[in-house]
């Protein structure tokens, strides 16, 4: 067998690298206190040896071990006994590149040596029991925070009290954040340096004090400060730090400056961040000049600068160089005082800009003097902004003056007592997905100027508090409501969804501009909400004599109204509202008709009112209405177009349909209309005579134990119904009989004899129903008290268009002649009519006569004379 043997120069290479190895310690080892002694000791350590660089060390309970080497450096320390730096005068540095922690039992101290040690820490400082570097103000240690990762200051240790923290971190970003979240941490003021690296202030430990040295200190570029604590202030200094840097504010209070013109400014290459707390700034948040980019983040937190700048470059909140980024998604940036130099109040260029949330206010509760209110947007161009609210306070009356156009993606709010000039420049209300839909409240003064304010959000949108727009665009599938009262100078243009005028308010149009659009529908229009007795109303002055077209609806059914006055622009103006349900009086909220009287008609009632001079009456206009099939009734349907016309509500009846249709379009024309209010589309008779049947008179007499009814009718159809009902209060009545006649029966008189409970007082009508289900009701009358004489007791309508009511009173029978007299004198009318006693209803036809103020006269068997003056339409 070969024995193998080493020679010479092979046995000293080995060597050589065990004596390499021993020296510089490649293989880590872990040293434990023997006891209480110096750092420099052997015989402190076990195994015996001073730690070496990469060591691993812990302290045991009990022990007390001073560092008395001007320099120590190891991987980790573990402290279970008690740590002190310096002995004497020299200076300590203790470099540990790994984690420290101090156990419950741990204390990390200093001596009174009149020097500043330093402690560097590569890792995780965990304190769970006693950390103390400020032993007075000569003996004092530094903490620096080195690593290369993130690291964390930790633990519940009771004392946590630094005299200097230093950041120089040189991990990739997001990965060299120093934070600082122990139970409690105490440091005295002007207490961080930042070189390298994010220092995060987190917990909630009570922090209030000065951050930097100096006042005018700076955030480098390759550090950061994040505040993440609601009970930490930084306290503001008398300066303006510049950020070049990062700034970030999670929770917390940070204020800067305490002077005239302390600013937040910020150079290219900054970042900006607010996810919440509060910032205050003395005069400015601004770049260190016009030229410098940064990135701004905006998702909670309120930015407020506080005092009145007096830059004449410069907004108090500033981005004017294109290059920087604007992000906003919640928070609150509040300008407090307007800037007293030419640099503005807001402006905002960056060129790459999200917003989706967020609020920008001028004005708040410390807003100072008039003086000092007068704020101003300064945008090279049309610009997107958040929220936007103005603010006053009890001495105060902001007024916020628009340099360009601007688009808010969220609510406008111009409170009480304060104003928003728009000085010409467009408004775009867009609204944002996080609870802000671009809502318009006016509580306050906006003039528009000649401008256009356009509503083109995603949700629904709500314009509130009394508004005049010169210009008002809605693009909106989901719809704009007016919940006030809205007057438009200018262009109205409806080019997406609906436009809600909610019950009780009114949409003016003032210089008779037609409201642009085209495809309205059921999907866009606007609609005239109803609600109870109240219905939105659509109003347009200043009407050209010209077919003007009010695009409106119920806000599912398309209903429009075409008017073409004769009349003089000056004269022209007229309210218009529609409602699906048609009421026997023409009401949203009055009895709907029945499902045999629907069957003759549109489901709708347009109500249409003239406001012009000498209302209620106008010059001869012309009207079409417009109505989907879906309203039309099974009858109805089948229409020739002759047979389809327009009724107006005359009171207490709807009149009689007139004018000619166009079943296939959907419209019915009718001519020379002079009277106005509720109109409907309803069924021609074929025969040309009209649909309602006409009571000619009906009156009622008390007899020995019977009240006897006694009435004549014209009917047009072929069966009519009459039904006779009594009532004890004239309000309640119930049907007590029903006859059913035929059209020849209808040419005789009806009688009809009450013979129950007649020896109280008691009201009677008569309901009469047409062929179609049409209904028409008399006047009241009473039976019952004794009537001393004979007079005409009243006549309705008044004014009347067609047919009037002329109610009779009569102590016996007798008869009266009827006359009908022109305020010039001539008689234009005679009749003589056989009376019973007690109270007799009489119909008078006047639809030939003309315009004017006539008066009905009476005159009895007995000489007996009585008139009333009426208005014919």
């Amino acid at each position: 067998m070969k024995k193998f043997l080493l020679n010479k120069k092979s046995f000293a290479v080995i060597l050589a690298m065990i004596f390499i190895s021993s020296t510089s310690n490649v293989f880590a080892v872990l040293k434990t206190s023997a006891g209480t002694g110096v750092w420099s000791a052997p015989a402190t350590w076990s195994p015996a040896g001073v730690p070496a660089a990469g060591d691993d060390v812990i302290i045991a309970a009990g022990h007390v071990v001073s560092v008395d080497i001007s320099s120590a450096s190891l991987a980790s320390l573990i402290i279970d006994g008690t740590l002190t730096l310096g002995n004497n005068t020299t200076v300590r540095v203790l470099t540990v590149t790994g984690n420290v922690t101090v156990s419950a039992t741990g204390i990390v101290n200093i001596e009174n040596s009149n020097v500043t040690h330093s402690f560097l820490v590569g890792g995780n400082l965990l304190n769970n029991g006693s950390v103390d570097l400020t032993l007075d103000g000569n003996s004092l240690c530094n903490l620096t925070f080195n690593g290369a990762v993130n690291q964390s200051l930790s633990g519940t240790g009771a004392t946590n009290d630094y005299n200097s923290l230093i950041i120089n971190n040189t991990g990739a970003a997001t990965n060299n954040i120093v934070e600082v979240s122990s139970t409690t941490f105490t440091v005295p003021p002007a207490f961080l340096t930042l070189t390298q690296g994010i220092f995060k202030v987190s917990g909630n430990f009570a922090l209030s004090n000065t951050f930097f040295t100096p006042a005018g200190y700076t955030i480098p570029a390759i550090a950061g400060l994040w505040l993440n604590n609601s009970n930490a202030t930084v306290t503001a200094q008398n300066g303006s730090p510049t950020l070049n840097g990062s700034l970030r504010i999670s929770a917390g209070t940070y204020n800067v400056g305490t002077g005239a013109g302390n600013s937040l400014t910020y150079a290219t290459g900054s970042t900006f961040t607010m996810e919440g707390g509060v910032l205050n700034i003395a005069a400015r948040f601004s770049g260190t000049s016009a030229a410098q980019t940064t990135t701004f983040n905006m998702s909670g937190g309120t930015l407020t600068t506080i005092t009145a700048s007096t830059s004449s470059a410069l907004s108090s909140f500033d981005i004017s160089a294109s290059g920087s980024s604007f992000t906003m998604s919640g928070g609150t940036i509040v300008i407090e005082e307007s800037n007293a130099g030419a640099g503005g109040d807001y402006r905002n260029v960056a060129t790459t800009t999200s917003i989706t949330g967020g609020s920008l206010q001028f004005g708040n509760a410390n807003t100072g003097a008039a003086a000092l209110d007068d704020f101003d947007i300064i945008l090279a161009g049309p610009h997107t902004l958040p929220s936007l609210s103005i603010v006053d306070n009890a001495t105060s009356v902001p007024t916020l003056t628009l340099a360009a156009g601007i688009t808010v993606k969220g609510n406008v709010t111009v409170n009480t007592g304060t104003s928003l000039l728009a000085a010409g420049q467009s408004i775009t209300v867009s609204g944002n997905s996080v609870g802000a839909p671009g809502n318009w409240t006016n509580s306050g003064t906006f003039t528009s100027g000649t401008q256009t304010t356009t509503f083109n959000g995603t949700a629904l949108q709500t314009i509130t508090g009394a508004a005049i727009f010169s210009g008002l665009t809605i693009d909106n599938t989901a719809g704009v409501s007016l919940a006030t009262n809205v007057t438009v100078n200018g262009a109205a243009t409806l080019n997406n969804g609906l436009l809600n005028i909610l019950a009780g308010n009114t949409l003016t149009i003032v210089n008779g501009n037609v409201i642009g659009g085209t495809g309205f529908g059921s999907a866009k229009h606007i609609n005239t909400e109803e609600t109870g007795a109240n219905t939105g109303v659509l109003r347009v002055n200043n009407m050209a004599a010209a077919p003007y077209t009010f695009p409106v609806g119920d806000g599912t059914n398309y209903l429009p109204v075409s008017l073409t006055p004769s009349d003089a622009p000056a004269n022209n103006t007229f309210s218009v509202s529609a409602f699906n349900g048609i009421t026997t009086d023409g009401t949203p909220n009055g009895t709907p008709f029945s499902a045999a009287q629907k069957a003759k008609v549109v489901d709708a009632v347009w109500t249409i009112n003239y406001n012009g001079p000498g209302t209620p009456t106008a010059a001869a206009t012309n009207m079409v209405l417009g109505w989907p099939s879906t309203l039309e009734g099974a009858a109805f349907s089948a229409n020739a177009n002759p047979l389809i016309g327009i009724a107006h509500f005359d009171g207490p009846l709807w009149g009689t349909a007139v004018g000619s249709g166009d079943n296939v379009a959907n419209t019915a024309t009718r001519t020379n209309v002079t009277t106005f209010s509720p109109f409907a589309v309803g069924t021609i008779n074929a025969g040309g005579a009209p649909l309602a049947i006409k009571v000619n008179y009906f009156n009622a007499a008390k007899g020995n134990g019977v009240n006897t009814l006694n009435w004549a009718a014209a009917c047009s159809s072929t069966e009519a119904t009459f039904e006779i009902e009594r009532s004890s209060d004239g309000v309640s009545f119930t049907t007590i009989n029903s006859i059913t006649a035929t059209q020849a029966r209808c040419a005789q008189p009806f009688s009809y004899d009450d013979n129950s409970n007649v020896s109280a007082l008691a009201y009677y009508r008569i309901k009469a129903i047409d062929y179609n289900g049409k209904i028409s009701y008399t006047l009241i009358i009473k039976v019952g008290s004794q009537v001393k004489d004979m007079r005409l007791a009243g006549l309705l309508p008044n004014p009347v268009s067609n047919t009037a009511q002329l109610s009779i009173t009569t102590a016996k029978k007798d008869k009266v002649e009827l006359s009908i007299v022109s305020l010039e004198g001539k008689v234009v009318y005679r009749n003589t009519v056989q009376l019973q006693n007690g109270t007799s209803i009489v119909n008078l036809e006047i639809s030939n006569l003309s315009k004017g103020t006539y008066v009905v006269r009476g005159v009895f068997s007995d000489g007996q004379t009585n008139s009333i003056k009426f208005v014919k339409q």
